[in-house]
């Protein structure tokens, strides 16, 4: 067992978030449907029991080079990808090409469209608010956007990200940011997957994000997969390039597959042998969800807080 607690363990189970070092043995995820329903209890999303492990060991990482600003730094996106979605820098919610999925006054769990907000004081993007009205577990705001051609499996995705400096996840493990969504999304038992890129938190403390991919399925195969490693955090206060892309595996089934996050261009992480898909699934990403939920259920966020979000491009092939 890790330093972590045995409660503490057992929340972030609970939420989606394993632990750094342990590899548990847990039963399939509860239901995650295809598309939220605005008038229903936001979908937690990275809910239910987790066996995974965040990978700590990246290997040899390079210098913390790239611009910590934000700003133009270059691709890693491979050759023959196809443009998907490409916001450019947001003015508006509108621009975005988003479709709100939030009920326009606020419910029992303090999910409502006004937490979001669009342009940001200093610029373009999209700000996510968080309060502590918001029960933990839950989104403040969830919005979504088709996927032209879900392509093959290979998906890239880039954005710029920002968290207020009074940023904590108040001793939750892990705050949840999208869904690039498979062809068969559900809840991971069998032939369904439900993957997840956030930010995660524990072992770091709780101010300290990293960038995370939660596999949830298929099969009820459970893995959280991340950097643990300084040059990664996002939560200083400052805009970051946070670049992902998904290699599927050469045939279904073969866990083969690769994952890979880029940070302001300089710092990269790889997973190795992943599983994506089983018999049954279909290769692809048809759809891009904003849902970030407030991970675990230890506690609501403390004070008013938020991240921002801009510049988001998705290509596939």
């Amino acid at each position: 067992m890790s330093s972590i607690s045995k409660r503490l363990l057992a929340l972030a189970l609970m939420a989606g978030c394993g632990t750094p070092e342990d590899i548990l043995d847990a039963g399939s995820l509860p239901d995650a449907g295809t598309l939220p329903d605005a008038g229903s209890r936001p979908d937690a999303g990275a809910s239910g029991p987790d066996a995974g492990e965040l990978a700590t060991d990246a290997g040899a990482l390079p210098a913390d080079a790239g611009p910590r600003d934000g700003g133009a730094a270059p691709s890693n996106e491979p050759p023959g990808m196809t443009v998907q979605i490409d916001t450019g820098p947001i003015t508006s919610f509108g621009a975005s090409g988003l479709t709100m999925y939030s009920p326009s006054t606020k419910n029992s769990y303090g999910e409502w469209s006004g937490n979001l907000t669009s342009p940001l004081p200093d610029g373009t993007g999209i700000r996510i608010h968080y309060d502590s009205s918001l029960v933990a577990g839950n989104s403040p705001v969830r919005a979504g956007r088709r996927i032209p051609s879900s392509g093959t499996g290979w998906y890239f995705q880039r954005w710029r990200v920002r968290f207020s400096p009074n940023w904590t996840t108040n001793g939750n493990p892990c705050i949840k940011m999208c869904e690039p969504q498979s062809q068969e999304h559900g809840s991971g038992a069998g032939a369904t997957s439900n993957p997840i890129l956030g930010g995660w938190t524990t072992p770091f403390g709780d101010t300290r994000v990293v960038p995370w991919f939660a596999k949830q399925g298929p099969n009820a195969s459970f893995a959280n997969y991340g950097p643990a490693s300084a040059p990664f955090v996002l939560s200083d206060g400052n805009w970051h390039t946070w670049e992902i892309l998904l290699t599927p595996e050469s045939n279904i089934g073969a866990a083969d597959g690769k994952i890979d996050f880029w940070v302001d261009a300089g710092s990269h992480f790889q997973q190795t042998h992943v599983q994506f898909l089983t018999s049954g699934m279909t290769a692809g990403w048809p759809f891009w969800l904003m849902d970030p939920v407030y991970g675990g259920v230890v506690a609501r966020p403390p004070t008013a807080m938020w991240w921002d979000w801009d510049q988001l491009y998705v290509s596939t092939r």
